[in-house]
């Protein structure tokens, strides 16, 4: 076998296995979400089926040294590609599997699933292409490392292709179906006049599986936008008051009443404005900071309820600001002051260290996506050192009161950064194994909890948002696990989530 196509042929095959490790975890996200369990087990499930690929390779290039084995591969690659697309929906059954089963085999079991098979296939190419190119055994080595570097250089080309461009260009449908259209102009170019009736009968079955995605939509991607962060999506409930939703992959981050833009529908939002109040009476020229935009929901509400504020957002995906503007409330009258960063990277920046603020909001929480490094007692103190005096820090997070093992260490990691630190939207528990979303809220000595459930009574939706777990409730709570610091250096964030992942 010739050595440029050989290098051609590893190369090919390498980014194709990187590109379709790296579309199933977008591929998943909306079922299964993206944490740590998805991406171990992602990573997990194509190691596994290269090794088998490498293994089963190897003898099908001993038994059978042959062009042809090479190219009914690849033929084989390239159906398996496709038919990613069609098995996908197997991933959502992960919810219907008993909630018994362990949450790492429930996972593994969806996504294996769907991807162990090409990825297997997949590793069977390079054995193969070693063997046709092994034609001097004293130059064993320079030719198998030689072979072995130019498939890292498509492993490495293929991963920051498909990370930094191509998911973003063409989505990841549409670049699953590409992959399996190189291959198959690969199979054809190694196979050269070797081409038989069997590859042809494997050629004919890839516009037939193409036409079957054509005909059931199948390649349309059911996002908004596939950007290089988020599937972003967008629903309107109709009704009375009609309401829009915003998905970040499978996170429901965003409900806006299209009628009533004011009208917090998220309960906990409520709490936040309640919060908002309090600040707002102390300082009506307030600043305020949200980590996170989303639908840019609560931002809005601050600048329309609360015209002399000054509204800062960190917005690490700038599509879902392009989505907030164009399908939600987000204008620049009055303006938002908007970020494209990560929000520690922000205030962590030297040129914006001399900037305070009155009321630091954190909205990048979710019960299947936690940014771990936003929980730390690090964090916490650089949060603090960018508060002014009697600013506030307030964050929702979710977990379930029957376990709270999140929930505990998150709020005992405040307590040891924070002189007062007060949970909202804990008093009432309808149901222990029912996920349930929290407000903390932390300041200093100043943070009067007494004139905060004042405010709350003002009105029906934020007595009920806003109600706060007393504190020897709170203290009997955290009590029931031992203490739990979140650092830099040890921050479990996904292990103590694995209840609500598992529910």
């Amino acid at each position: 076998m010739p050595r440029p196509l050989a290098y051609l042929t590893v190369f090919v095959s390498s980014a194709s296995v990187m590109v379709v490790e790296l579309v199933a975890g977008r591929l998943v996200a909306p079922a299964l979400g993206v944490s740590l369990y998805t991406w171990t087990t992602v990573i997990g499930v194509i190691l596994g089926g290269i090794g088998l690929g490498n293994y089963l390779g190897g003898h099908l290039a001993d038994r059978h040294p042959r062009r042809r084995t090479l190219v009914v591969l690849l033929l084989l690659g390239a159906l398996a590609a496709l038919n990613i697309i069609l098995t996908l929906n197997i991933a959502e059954y992960y919810q219907l599997m008993p909630s018994a089963w362990p949450i790492v085999l429930r996972f593994t079991f969806s996504i294996a699933s769907v991807f162990f098979v090409p990825t297997c296939l997949l590793g069977t190419i390079t054995p193969v292409v070693i063997k046709l190119s092994l034609k001097d055994l004293d130059r064993a080595g320079g030719t198998v490392g030689s072979l072995y570097a130019v498939s890292l250089i498509g492993s490495i080309v293929g991963t920051f292709a498909t990370g930094f461009y191509l998911i973003a260009w063409l989505g990841t449908r549409p670049l699953i179906a590409l992959v399996a259209g190189t291959l198959a102009l690969l199979a054809l170019l190694v196979a050269g006049r070797s081409w038989g009736k069997r590859e042809s009968a494997l050629l004919a079955l890839l516009p037939v599986l193409l036409g079957l995605e054509l005909v059931e939509n199948r390649l349309a991607s059911p996002c908004l936008r596939e950007s290089n962060y988020f599937c972003i999506r967008v629903t309107l409930e109709p009704g009375d008051e009609p309401i829009k939703t915003l998905y970040l992959d499978r996170l429901l981050h965003s409900y806006w009443s299209v009628s009533n833009p004011l009208d917090l529908v998220y309960p906990y939002e409520n709490a936040y404005a309640v919060v908002a109040a309090y600040v707002a009476r102390r300082q009506p020229a307030f600043e305020a900071f949200s980590i996170g935009g989303g639908g840019y929901v609560f931002p809005y509400y601050l600048t329309q309820v609360y015209p002399q504020s000054r509204v800062s957002v960190a917005e690490i995906d700038p599509a879902v600001t392009e989505v907030a503007r164009a399908e939600f409330a987000l204008h620049d009258n009055p303006p938002v002051e908007i970020y494209h960063e990560d929000a520690r990277f922000y205030l962590s920046n030297p040129a914006d260290a001399a900037r305070r603020f009155d009321l630091i909001i954190g909205d990048a929480f979710n019960d299947f996506a936690v940014p771990y490094h936003l929980t730390t007692r690090e964090f916490d103190e650089l949060v603090k050192s960018r508060l002014k005096p009697g600013g506030i820090y307030m964050a929702n997070i979710i977990d379930m009161p029957a376990y709270g093992h999140f929930f505990r260490a998150y709020v005992r990691t405040m307590q040891t950064v924070f002189d007062t630190v007060l949970v909202l939207g804990g008093n009432d528990f309808p149901d222990d194994e029912a996920r349930q979303t929290y407000v903390v809220v932390a300041g200093d000595s100043s943070l009067n909890a007494v004139e905060l459930a004042q405010i709350a009574a003002t009105k029906p939706d934020w007595a009920r948002a806003a109600a706060e777990m007393k504190p020897l409730r709170l203290r009997s709570y955290l009590n029931k696990e031992s203490p739990l610091i979140l650092s830099d250096d040890y921050v479990p964030t996904d292990n103590l989530l694995a209840p609500v992942f598992g529910n």
